[in-house]
């Protein structure tokens, strides 16, 4: 029996070793990451972003650990080819923490000291604090997997 992490990381990988056979998973991976836009993504950004909001954006920047499926990002791109280009930040899976952590910053009246930004996974976690670098402004965001 496979723990969640081993599944997630086959997944991931687009193979799975099992009852001593691979099992390749990337056909079944791209069927299911597109029905997952197409039906879930898709329709809530719809939902949230306006024309409006259109207007005013520049860039749209893929995060968290999603932006590592090629089948998500292509979608996306295809979505927006038209109008905005889209673009995997470097290292995603890190960036949803340090705004979590930016907006614990702004919720505790600005002491870096009492700020931490959390990213609970499915497979894995993500903390981030602000390294000690200058006394009254935080200097850069320190995460860390867990």
């Amino acid at each position: 029996m496979k723990n969640e992490h081993q599944v997630d990381d086959a997944f991931m990988k687009g193979s799975i070793f099992t009852n001593r056979k691979r099992i390749d998973l990337r056909d079944m991976r791209k069927g299911v990451l597109t029905q997952y836009y197409r039906e879930v993504v898709s329709p809530l950004m719809r939902s949230y972003f306006t024309d409006l909001d259109f207007e005013t954006c520049e860039k749209i920047y893929l995060m968290g650990g999603g932006a590592h499926y090629r089948e998500l990002t292509d979608a996306f791109v295809e979505e927006f080819r038209d109008f905005i280009p889209v673009e995997v930040a470097p290292e995603p899976e890190k960036l949803m923490s340090i705004g979590y952590l930016y907006n614990s910053l702004r919720i505790s009246d600005n002491k870096p000291q009492r700020s931490v930004g959390l990213d609970l996974g499915n497979s894995s976690s993500i903390v981030s604090t602000f390294e000690d670098v200058a006394q009254h402004s935080p200097a850069t965001p320190n995460p860390i997997t867990l």
